[in-house]
């Protein structure tokens, strides 16, 4: 059984103290908190992934390397976050490299549109280099009491999606999803857009913006 201890808003507890009722009551990102301090104590390596896309969806996703996934997951479960395997409708529509995943609730509700989740992914899946990797703390919470993590350069990710893409037909589930992630990254990282920060009805406000002034901006980024 999982020993770690660890104090989140001032309450010292044992992580196999932390049972699904009693965890869930927690808000998301606290949870996501007690699940990687119980991680990086466990010395699990966490490299974050898909974050900038998956966060204002409510899913906290994370590459392990392979031979610790088993162990992750059981970590997971030991400070009591339930399993939670999408359905078999998200699974088809968000192609191959969703079903890779290992999903976790970390919200009471069951509700598909009201239920946050720790995604763990085999760090195979992407295969960065550590030339491409960087330290920095967590973007979940902040301050943060866990230590950095590993995050991917934006033009590490880029790449890894074309590559990708390039494997998979034309019209596929799985290249047209990550055909949708690659617009949103160019809208990030290039055009300084933040959809992942705005409510859904608050998401149209961004195409009536000076366009202009953020494709000149975008043009000077890719010329460095």
């Amino acid at each position: 059984m999982f020993q770690s201890y660890f104090s989140v808003g001032g309450s010292a507890e044992s992580s196999n103290a932390c049972d699904v009722e009693t965890i869930l009551n927690r808000p998301s990102v606290e949870v996501v908190e007690i699940a990687l301090l119980a991680l990086q104590g466990a010395g699990v390596e966490l490299v974050e992934w898909d974050v900038l896309l998956r966060m204002r969806m409510g899913d906290f996703s994370y590459l392990v390397p392979d031979d610790r996934l088993e162990d992750a997951c059981n970590i997971l479960e030991s400070i009591g976050l339930p399993s939670s395997p999408p359905s078999d409708l998200a699974l088809e529509s968000q192609g191959d490299l969703y079903a890779r995943g290992r999903f976790y609730r970390i919200t009471r509700s069951t509700q598909p549109f009201f239920t946050d989740r720790i995604s763990l992914y085999p760090f195979s899946l992407a295969t960065f280099s550590r030339s491409e990797l960087s330290e920095q703390q967590p973007s979940h919470l902040s301050p943060s009491r866990c230590s950095s993590i590993l995050v991917p350069r934006p033009s590490a990710v880029c790449a890894f999606i074309i590559r990708t893409m390039a494997k998979y037909p034309r019209y596929c589930y799985t290249r047209t999803v990550l055909d949708n992630e690659s617009g949103e990254l160019v809208l990030y990282f290039f055009l300084g857009y933040t959809l992942h920060n705005l409510h859904k009805e608050e998401e149209e406000a961004w195409q009536l913006e000076d366009k202009d002034r953020r494709i000149a901006a975008a043009s000077n980024t890719v010329k460095q």
